[in-house]
């Protein structure tokens, strides 16, 4: 075989299976430690990072509302809030009692100047405190507080402060800290482990 055949196999094996050749690991990017790095640049306040890996869970485990929201976050951090938006949308639509996706999401509409979607979101705190009454969990009031200040401009639109973006959420969180593996139980997703 001359060597123009072996090149013109080499590009259209390339062509055929982009990843085959992809530089660095061939192995697909691990969601289980793309979540804790992700978590870790969040805390750090690397929200370009904490994008990166977050978008690698999503990639993995499109509705889980964690990941949805925690994506979220990143972007508002990085001031993309119609990015922002999308997935914190996402992070509701999943798991309706995500308090901090709620205020995250009425923060950013805010910085997008759309007071009226950021009321929306109050609003659905609202009903739900209404209708969990003397049982409601505490980080929905807290998330209801922090969204109505913002909202009547005694606080910023910026991102969720840093107490309050890994308040408990939830079962998953619960679950993901406690287990410290629990994105492998979603679609089939490889860990390697």
């Amino acid at each position: 075989m001359n060597l123009f055949r072996v090149a013109a196999i080499v590009v259209l094996c390339a062509y055929a299976s982009p990843g085959a050749f992809a530089f660095g690991s061939s192995e697909p990017a691990d969601p289980n430690k793309a979540y804790a790095d992700g978590t870790a640049a969040l805390k750090a306040g690397d929200y370009k990072g904490a994008e990166k890996q977050f978008k690698i869970v999503v990639e993995a485990t499109p509705d889980n509302a964690e990941a949805n929201y925690y994506l979220g976050v990143a972007k508002a951090g990085r001031g993309d809030h119609k990015g922002a938006v999308k997935y914190l949308d996402k992070a509701i639509a999943n798991d309706d009692s995500l308090w901090a996706a709620y205020e995250q999401d009425g923060r950013s509409w805010m910085a997008l100047k759309k007071k009226d979607n950021a009321q929306a979101a109050l609003d659905k705190l609202n009903a739900k405190a209404r209708a969990c009454g003397d049982s409601c969990p505490p980080e929905l009031a807290k998330a209801q507080a922090a969204l109505k200040a913002v909202i009547d401009g005694t606080a910023p639109a910026a991102p969720a402060p840093q107490s309050l973006l890994f308040a408990p959420q939830g079962e998953f969180h619960a679950a993901y800290v406690k287990g410290g593996r629990i994105l492998g139980q979603w679609g089939g997703v490889k860990t390697g482990h």
